[in-house]
């Protein structure tokens, strides 16, 4: 009988340590470019501001397959974490998951690159950057 007691209070405390992370909301996609050939959008679940910088991820979807020479792997779906400087108006891309035309992965980044090896790329007026910081960044958390 102490011993099953032990075991019951030692198990309460380990419990919580192992208990499941909070499940992440469904993507919600908003669509901010349609074409008859490719549609440009963004996961409003995914808006996070960290450090002054605005995460969240990306998604490119073509009509037709494209092929990714340097993963050699054919994908109908891009999606890319991105981090936005919204003050500079600038931003990087930080890792790629490629996805099947059904949804299925093809290609998933394993990590996201580390701070130090970002990459800022400017976002100049008319550009599918530009196109991109205009819609997220007016919905940056605060």
């Amino acid at each position: 009988m102490r011993r099953l007691a032990l075991a019951l209070v030692c198990s309460s405390f380990a419990l919580p340590a192992f208990a499941a992370p909070a499940a992440r909301p469904a993507p919600s996609w908003q669509v901010y470019q349609q074409g008859t050939h490719l549609a440009l959008a963004f996961d409003r679940h995914s808006l996070r501001n960290e450090a002054g910088l605005l995460h969240f991820t990306h998604e490119e979807r073509f009509a037709e397959k494209q092929y990714a020479p340097e993963f050699k792997v054919s994908f109908f779906y891009r999606r890319t974490h991105v981090v936005a400087d919204c003050a500079k108006y600038r931003f990087a891309f930080i890792s790629t998951d490629l996805f099947g035309q059904r949804g299925e992965p093809v290609y998933q980044s394993l990590y996201t690159l580390q701070d130090f090896k970002w990459v800022f790329n400017a976002a100049p007026e008319g550009s599918i950057g530009s196109a991109m910081l205009d819609a997220v960044c007016p919905l940056a958390p605060r």
